[in-house]
């Protein structure tokens, strides 16, 4: 089971998508002059929590929901990758779970960006709104983090494992066939 080349492409997915709970998606940092004193915003997206730090007091706000639909997502993913593993007798089934794995994993890409993007233009324009009150606005960061490219991984990781599975399960069919 642990030697199949599917098993450890599962097993880094599974790595990759539980890393997710834990690596931002996006960061972003702005500052300005108030007044001779430098105020700043920053804020940052992960699966478990959208933080905002305004003038020293951080915040964890956002629509919990839309978390809730990634923390779900994701465990759903964590999941079924961790079942496909065991399901190394049933070659079929384990087919059709890397497919819907794929398609779950894409979805979740597709929100992710969609998502990330919101929260991006709203700290523009919340950090817009700090240009607005004080002199020398710099927007010093506005930019995906490492945990937006963890899932699109994951994504190559579930294709190449539904590929190893159909491999095996065609290799298994010739030696039927000899018998």
């Amino acid at each position: 089971m642990i030697q199949r080349a599917q098993t450890l492409f599962l097993l880094g997915a599974i790595i990759l998508q539980i890393a997710l709970f834990f690596m931002p998606f996006w960061k972003g940092n702005a500052t300005v002059d108030y007044n001779g004193q430098p105020k700043s915003a920053m804020a940052s997206l992960s699966v478990r929590t959208l933080s905002e730090n305004y003038r020293g007091q951080i915040d964890s706000v956002g629509d919990s929901k839309n978390l809730y639909v990634f923390q779900c997502f994701d465990a759903v993913i964590i999941f079924l990758s961790g079942w496909c593993i065991f399901l190394f007798r049933k070659r079929m089934q384990q087919i059709r779970i890397s497919r819907l794995l794929i398609l779950l994993t894409a979805g979740f890409v597709i929100l992710l960006l969609y998502y990330t993007e919101e929260a991006r233009k709203s700290f523009a324009d919340d950090a817009s709104n700090l240009q607005k009150i004080g002199t020398n606005f710099q927007m010093i960061n506005n930019n995906y983090d490492l945990g937006i490219y963890l899932p699109i991984v994951s994504l190559i990781l579930f294709f190449l494992a539904g590929r190893y599975i159909q491999k095996d399960e065609k290799l298994v069919r010739s030696a039927d066939r000899l018998r």
